[in-house]
């Protein structure tokens, strides 16, 4: 998945559809058609459970699914039940709001690419879970989802994915980032898995310092 590509299908979405009004599946019919990938798909959920001016986003990869040869990636975006249109301006979807949401969906969606990935470099084979040793059970359940390999292997990516569009110079690094300080807080600072997380990150990083160089991305 080329991360630029993607953020620049969906920005430019903005400029297209300024002062228009959508529906909620018409909304997400544009965002179908500017992704540019055939492993994930796209759907629409309206609920309760959300604020009424929020869109979250969810993403999920299924290895079984992708095994069987269907498509394994499913992006959720949600509304609220009392939403019925979207509106492209500074009293609706204003252009900060859209780039937030940009950004989101491309690194959700990112993460989930990471790990399609690893499950076929695997052919589809479960990896070795982490066990947490801590005495806190709810501490022990986020060490056990966050050391997991492959989550801190896809978050290793989603933090780059951050840190790259990140102006400020100084903060354009793994160490600025809030899953850094989540990883620093689920663990501690100097744990063997906080160190792996940076290195992975860096590694990431140079990837998509690479890619974007060969993107018209700026």
């Amino acid at each position: 998945m080329n991360y630029f590509t993607l953020l620049e299908k969906l920005y430019y979405m903005y400029e297209k559809l300024y002062n228009k009004k959508l529906t909620c599946n018409q909304f997400v019919t544009k965002i179908r058609k500017a992704v540019p990938f055939n492993e994930c798909q796209i759907i629409l959920t309206k609920t309760l459970t959300v604020m009424p001016n929020d869109i979250p986003i969810a993403g999920l990869y299924d290895a079984d699914l992708d095994s069987e040869g269907h498509i394994p990636i499913q992006m959720e975006i949600a509304v609220h039940k009392i939403r019925e249109n979207f509106v492209f301006n500074d009293n609706d979807i204003s252009l900060d709001k859209w780039a937030t949401f940009c950004i989101d969906f491309a690194v959700i969606l990112g993460h989930e690419y990471v790990h399609m990935h690893q499950f076929r470099r695997r052919s589809f084979k479960m990896n070795r879970p982490y066990v947490s040793t801590n005495k806190n059970q709810n501490i022990r359940d986020q060490q056990c989802y966050f050391g997991d390999s492959d989550e801190l292997d896809a978050y290793a990516w989603s933090a780059a994915a951050n840190a790259i569009i990140e102006r400020r110079a100084n903060k354009k690094n793994i160490e600025s980032t809030e899953l850094y300080r989540t990883y620093k807080k689920v663990f501690n600072k100097n744990d063997p898995l906080v160190l792996k997380f940076v290195r992975k990150g860096n590694r990431y990083l140079k990837k998509l310092e690479k890619q974007k160089n060969v993107t018209k991305f700026k």
